[in-house]
């Protein structure tokens, strides 16, 4: 027996009005549907080959992990989990280059290019391509033992999860598409994060917290300037908050990059930790990094894998800094302490 999706039309007048299944007709469709309208399973996947080396559809998240999608029309049987695991075990084995050389072929441009248009990030920051691999089975039906093979995969966190895409037909005959998972989104992303060791951002009450310990509410304070400058954005970073730049391109929407990062977490008691991503500006402004570098004030600053970083134990170093980087930003004019 397979799990039952079932669907009610309901109004406040009326009793609760079962609806029919639809047409099966429709279910010829539905990897046409997947394909090209990725979002009706899972909007952080960006599709990068059909039927490569027998694999339905071939996906990349926005992790850099690529997903192995395999599609049934029906009911979902026990072997599609047998031909998964293969695939997935295979595409293991594969380089970057043949990735990439994949997806080239299907995009018709650079993966690296299209998982910027896609997600507004860049597929260097993140774990790289093909960095892990995942499953999504998808049918119209799904095989109660292959769900509960599925569930102990799963809770043993083995990246896998099944879609069930239903049709009904509602009262004036328009059909319906309703989409249930397995193992819900935010379950299935929480279980990633936590196989990666990734960390979450910070709160503000974490935030606080640091601060407050750390006696750096001052120096914080220093950098307010930063808030209103048009050309940066604040957001919650997983060490403290970070300035985000938007720099525009031709063939997309502006990518997010960060800028300027407070980092309390590594931050000592009376010195704040400042991260400043050097290449970010220079994309930016279309300048060399040497120069961004030149523009910020002497510091003794450590280069690492993100930029530069320095501790800094004054608010008129603080503030030095914070200026300098708006008079960067703002094409050299003068900006009043």
């Amino acid at each position: 027996m397979g799990t039952s999706v079932r669907c009610w039309k309901v109004s406040k007048k009326n009793p609760p009005q079962e609806l029919e299944i639809g047409a099966p007709e429709l279910e010829e469709h539905f990897e046409d549907w997947v394909e090209n309208s990725v979002e009706l399973i899972d909007p952080s996947l960006l599709i990068i080959g059909r039927q490569i080396e027998n694999i339905d559809l071939l996906a990349i998240d926005d992790e850099g992990q690529l997903v192995i999608i395999e599609l049934k029309r029906d009911i979902l049987p026990r072997i599609v989990l047998e031909q998964a695991l293969e695939y997935a075990s295979l595409v293991a084995t594969w380089t970057p280059e043949k990735v990439t050389s994949i997806a080239e072929e299907y995009l018709r441009k650079s993966i690296y290019e299209a998982f910027e248009e896609r997600f507004e990030k860049s597929l260097e920051d993140t774990g790289g391509v093909n960095s892990d691999q995942r499953i999504l089975l998808i049918g119209c039906r799904r095989d109660s033992t292959l769900e509960r093979m599925v569930t102990w995969l799963s809770d043993r966190k083995i990246p896998i999860n099944i879609i069930t895409l239903s049709f009904f037909v509602l009262p004036d005959g328009q059909d319906i598409l309703v989409r249930s998972l397995l193992v819900s989104e935010e379950e299935e992303k929480t279980r990633r994060a936590a196989m990666k060791g990734a960390r979450t951002t910070m709160t503000e009450e974490e935030i606080e917290i640091q601060i407050h310990q750390k006696d750096l509410k001052d120096l914080v304070n220093s950098f307010e300037i930063l808030d209103n400058c048009p050309a940066l954005n604040w957001v919650f970073g997983v060490d403290g908050y970070d300035y985000e730049l938007k720099i525009p391109r031709e063939d997309g929407p502006p990518l997010r990059r960060k800028a300027v990062q407070i980092l309390f977490t590594p931050s000592k008691h009376g010195k704040l930790r400042i991260g400043i991503l050097v290449s970010n500006f220079a994309k930016l402004l279309k300048i060399d990094e040497e120069d961004v570098a030149k523009a910020l004030p002497k510091a003794k600053w450590d280069d690492t894998w993100r930029g530069k970083e320095s501790y800094l134990g004054s608010p008129e170093e603080c503030r030095k800094l914070s200026n300098a980087i708006v008079k960067l930003l703002e094409g050299n004019r003068a900006v009043i302490d």
